[in-house]
């Protein structure tokens, strides 16, 4: 949704933005940090300079507005807590906790050959059902999907994204731009995040969807715009045609 704001023009954008961007610098989710940078790189180098220049100067006029509200309490002690824990990932407990879920499900989810079904993250151990504590899109997949769903399911995905980089009118539509970049932003966070379930999935599925539906709608234009010429040509010819028809039927 911040991204989207790069491609509004409505005054309300700017109010809009700052509340935004100042309750994002809230979240306490660094995840979503690192998706937003990977969605604005993705975003700037897909676009005209003409456009790029537009966006920088976008975000410096955000960040005039935004810096100043985020030296004051109670936000300047939430924000500034955070961004600390970029400088000392040694002790950071979440970054800890991921890696002992990946050490103690990685092999039961690598085992799996069938999976338990969409939403069914378990394990049998000694005849008893353990329910097991996800927080990894990728093991998430092999959990539900097991090696038989999952490599289908994951080489589908590598082609849509595969596709949606090879249409040529996304340096031209900022739209189409920010919605590929949203859902690729989304989509990294799958080592560290079930981002395919929930809200996450529609962000991926339903943007990725928009680029293609984007493509498909500039090959209709495309395509219209053709046959309108060849139309205009034949008009042109005919036309012609009658007028030499008149003039040498005169003579």
């Amino acid at each position: 949704g911040l991204l989207l704001l790069f491609n509004n023009n409505s005054p309300l954008r700017i109010p809009a933005s700052i509340a935004g961007y100042l309750s994002f610098l809230l979240t306490l989710s660094r995840t979503m940090w690192a998706s937003w940078f990977f969605g604005l790189a993705s975003l700037t180098s897909s676009l005209k300079p003409k456009i790029q220049m537009r966006i920088i100067i976008s975000i410096l006029v955000m960040a005039m507005c935004i810096v100043p509200l985020t030296t004051i309490e109670p936000f300047s002690e939430v924000i500034g807590s955070r961004l600390a824990t970029f400088s000392d990932l040694g002790n950071d407990h979440s970054a800890e906790v991921r890696q002992q879920i990946y050490e103690e499900s990685l092999g039961k989810a690598l085992s799996m050959a069938l999976g338990n079904g969409i939403g069914n993250t378990f394990t049998i151990e000694q005849g008893e059902i353990r329910s097991v504590v996800i927080d990894s899109g990728i093991l998430d997949m092999f959990f539900t999907l097991g090696w038989f769903g999952t490599l289908p399911y994951m080489c589908g995905l590598l082609l849509l994204v595969y596709s949606v980089f090879q249409y040529p009118e996304i340096r031209r539509d900022s739209f189409m731009s920010t919605a590929r970049a949203i859902g690729l932003s989304n989509l990294i966070g799958l080592p560290i995040g079930s981002a395919m379930l929930g809200v996450g999935g529609c962000y991926i599925w339903g943007f990725l969807g928009l680029t293609m539906a984007a493509h498909k709608y500039h090959q209709h234009q495309n395509k219209l715009s053709s046959e309108m010429e060849s139309i205009a040509e034949v008009k042109t010819a005919k036309d012609k045609n009658y007028e030499n028809f008149l003039i040498n039927g005169t003579d």
